[in-house]
């Protein structure tokens, strides 16, 4: 499982590319700072070091994953959608919004890490409250209409209830008997949103 936001190429990527190393590179990619990559220590005969760059090896890469997709995928996919209701053209923006930075943080302390696993060595609420941060990184970068017209479509087409994305997230509270406060408005407003494209 590899958890790093790659937002897509600019032209001024490549410029500054260029200027820095005297070369142009149209298959350059540049890569938010955050990097995890989790594999299972599950080999036939051996393997490299992997441990000794970073990587993180574990007995059951799921719990990762799934952390992965219902906080970073599912939290990104939420304000996107509110975001571009509001009005909103870039993630950054969405995220510099208090009311925004509040929503999201329920959603995921309240909503979605109560139905996840604490994944071996990852804690989930340190890991949650640096998502504001990853998201805002790429000022300008990351419009809400990218996320919106990918996923957005998905649910207007019914698909986003595919287990492990904001939608996926409701089942196990529901359960349970939990109350849903947050949870409800982001497939909401995908839908909305998917609509009025």
């Amino acid at each position: 499982m590899v958890d790093r936001i790659v937002p897509a190429t600019q032209p001024e990527d490549i410029e500054q590319l260029r200027e820095v190393c005297g070369y142009v590179d149209e298959g350059a990619v540049k890569t938010e700072s955050f990097s995890q990559w989790v594999i299972e220590d599950r080999f036939a005969s051996g393997r490299p070091p992997w441990e000794a760059l970073g990587v993180d090896m574990v007995q059951d890469v799921a719990p990762f994953e799934l952390a992965k997709l219902r906080l970073l995928n599912g939290a990104h996919s939420a304000i996107a959608y509110l975001g571009y209701l509001a009005g909103y053209r870039y993630v950054h923006e969405v995220i510099a919004d208090a009311v925004f930075r509040g929503y999201l943080r329920e959603l995921m302390r309240e909503e979605i890490i109560p139905t996840l696993a604490e994944p071996q060595g990852l804690e989930l609420a340190v890991y949650a409250d640096e998502l504001p941060k990853r998201f805002a990184e790429y000022a300008g970068r990351r419009a809400v209409w990218c996320r919106f017209s990918g996923v957005a479509l998905g649910v207007a087409l019914g698909r986003l209830a595919v287990s492990g994305t904001v939608s996926g997230t409701g089942a196990p509270k529901c359960a349970k008997s939990a109350s849903l406060s947050s949870l409800p408005a982001s497939p909401a407003t995908g839908t909305r949103s998917g609509f009025r494209c």
